[in-house]
């Protein structure tokens, strides 16, 4: 089985000292420096994690009945649907304490079961919770609803201000075939062909306009309905192919921008490894930006199939541009590649810019050295270095905007693929101007089998389960034993 987030609204050691309080962001290819102090670490078997401050709520589903909340309010779960012969707490599985919550999918039924939980509003939130389905579970054909985060406006799942599902399938999926020119089968489309899915992040907005962006490359149409989900690469790692009959560890982050600025992120983890990451690097005008990105996460048209990365390619040259006026300029330092722990290249643009075309050696360099100065139509580097793309090549520079363009693109050219592979540095924009605003204010459980374009449930009874939920502010984690 396998997993697919939705949400409805990228070796050489660095040369300088860092100075801390002028780097902003920085990303590892597998984790992120918070979940080398994952909140679960402090609070073994979860036991009195509910009262960290960080916790908006959490929920081992050891008593009999949920705490319960009048609808909309914070304190308990509310809209239940499926209490108590649908959903019930149960001791016959369990991941942290000993019951967990059992969902009871009958045969022929859509949406069996679903409850909503309210917390107040945040600009970032941690969602982590364990999920099993049992060994021989029937995986509907588009894979099914699961659990969902809204911000602002809510209304029904696809009714919101912004959206982010979770979504499971399985292997032997049945899509549309052959798959779309980006290489991934069509949701809601003729079922005529059969695919093994892998994990897949997707955006969805309903009330916001079009100046959203969510790192896909293609503009966002906003408005309510079905038919407008973004999907997210799992551009970090493969996402993992599920087996039933086991427990997993689903963790997923949103952090909304900054009013009018691209500084939001998205994240999932599973089972701690971490396979989607989105927004990065949020680059500030006049302000420096560690980047520290694999070469194999360079894709081609943000693709999501593992086949569209660099990986297993030549790395021999590389261009960056943005969008912004003549006059716009950014500066790079300090760039290396190194691949299996050895520098292959490097420069640091003291004597001029090297064999980098299209910038000018200037001032104003980390830490009053010199740097790169290049505008809109970026620099290139082209047969500087000629290596093979594995898990360890890296990418290392540092970026400063002098200008208020907050968006550059990563390109290297592959003959091998005949296509561009690219990597956008950039945050995203979550919410908009006219509602920057909104936060996330709402956790929703419901899975819905197959959905309206199918109009069926499962072909028998069947069974999952759920425990260890914790919805927080900062990193969950693994639970600690």
């Amino acid at each position: 089985m396998q997993i697919r987030l939705l949400v409805a609204v990228i070796s050489v050691a660095v040369f300088i000292p860092m100075a801390a309080a002028e780097v902003t962001a920085s990303a590892d290819s597998t984790q992120r420096p918070e979940t080398q102090t994952g909140l679960a670490a402090k609070y073994p078997g979860d036991q009195g994690i509910e009262k960290d401050p960080s916790v908006l709520f959490a929920e081992g589903f050891e008593g009999k009945d949920l705490p319960i909340a009048a609808y909309g309010k914070p304190g308990g779960f509310y809209d239940l649907q499926g209490v108590p012969k649908l959903m019930y707490s149960t001791d016959k599985e369990a991941v942290v304490g000993k019951q967990s919550l059992e969902l009871f999918h009958p045969q022929n039924v859509i949406s069996p079961q679903w409850f909503h939980r309210s917390f107040p509003g945040q600009d970032t939130v941690y969602v982590r919770f364990y999920r099993k389905f049992e060994k021989d579970w029937v995986w509907p054909i588009l894979g099914q609803h699961d659990t969902y985060l809204f911000a602002g406006k809510y209304n029904s799942p696809a009714a919101s201000d912004l959206t982010f599902y979770l979504d499971v399938s399985g292997v032997q999926q049945k899509w549309h075939s052959p798959p779309t020119a980006d290489r991934r089968p069509t949701r809601n489309a003729v079922v005529d062909g059969v695919f093994n899915m892998q994990p897949l992040p997707v955006l969805k907005a309903s009330y916001q306009g079009p100046d959203l962006e969510f790192g896909i490359g293609s503009p966002i149409i906003s408005h309510v309905g079905w038919d407008n989900y973004y999907p997210l690469p799992y551009n970090r790692s493969p996402g993992p192919v599920l087996q039933g009959g086991r427990w997993y560890c689903i963790e997923y982050m949103g952090k909304l921008n900054s009013p009018g600025k691209r500084d939001g992120q998205a994240r999932v983890w599973i089972d701690g490894k971490l396979i989607t990451e989105m927004g990065a690097f949020a680059l500030k005008k006049d302000q420096w930006t560690d980047v520290t990105l694999m070469a194999k996460d360079l894709r081609i048209g943000y693709g999501t199939e593992p086949g569209d990365s660099l990986a297993g390619n030549p790395l021999n040259n590389l261009k960056m541009v943005f969008n912004g006026k003549e006059t716009d300029r950014f500066l790079i330092d300090d760039f290396s590649v190194s691949t299996g722990g050895k520098t292959v290249y490097q420069e640091q643009f003291e004597g001029g810019p090297g064999k980098f075309t299209d910038g000018e050696a200037a001032g104003g360099g980390f830490g009053d050295s010199k740097a790169l100065s290049f505008g809109p139509k970026g620099f290139g580097i082209d047969g500087a270095f000629s290596i093979p793309v594995d898990d360890s090549t890296t990418l290392r520079f540092k970026l400063k905007p002098l200008c208020d363009v907050d968006k550059v693109t990563l390109v290297a050219w592959s003959e091998k693929l005949n296509a561009n592979c690219q990597y956008d540095l950039c945050g995203l924009m979550l919410r908009d101007a006219q509602h920057s605003d909104i936060q996330w204010n709402r956790w929703m459980l419901g899975p819905r089998y197959g959905g309206k374009a199918y109009k069926e449930g499962p072909p028998r009874d069947q069974k999952s389960w759920i425990d260890g939920l914790v919805v927080a502010t900062r990193y969950v984690g693994l639970v600690a034993h």
